[in-house]
């Protein structure tokens, strides 16, 4: 059986996911900078959102990949490790109630890359 830490898990989906967030920054920064963003986090400049980054059909499904990665593999167990942690020392109501909100989050990450903000905004918004 092959055993792999919950610390090498984390972070691998951790820093998988920022390479992916930037990658997808530097795709969004030539296509928007068209449109008058400046790809400079400058105070006072405009800079693309990620939820406006995604709107095309290539990032938002890649957004959808390594979001649904990062929440499963890391997310989920550490989420888990530590309802087991917590078993015992807070109420087994506040631990159910942290767990059910994990599992929300979970669901909701990777339905932003599904629901763009462009096409279905409202969506988009209550999922954020």
């Amino acid at each position: 059986m092959i055993s792999v830490s919950l610390r090498w898990q984390t972070t691998f989906w951790c820093s998988m996911f920022i390479v992916t967030l930037f990658v997808l920054m530097a795709h969004g920064c030539e296509e928007y900078s068209k449109s008058g963003y400046r790809c400079i986090p400058i105070f006072g400049e405009k800079f693309p959102l990620i939820s406006t980054i995604i709107t095309g059909e290539f990032r938002s499904r890649l957004f959808v990949l390594m979001s649904v990665g990062i929440m499963i593999g890391a997310v989920e167990k550490n989420a888990r490790a530590f309802y087991k942690l917590f078993h015992g020392v807070i109420t087994p109501r506040r631990n159910k109630l942290m767990m059910g909100l994990v599992l929300i989050s979970i669901i909701c990450l990777p339905l932003l890359g599904v629901y763009d903000v462009k096409t279905y905004k409202y969506s988009h918004r209550f999922f954020a």
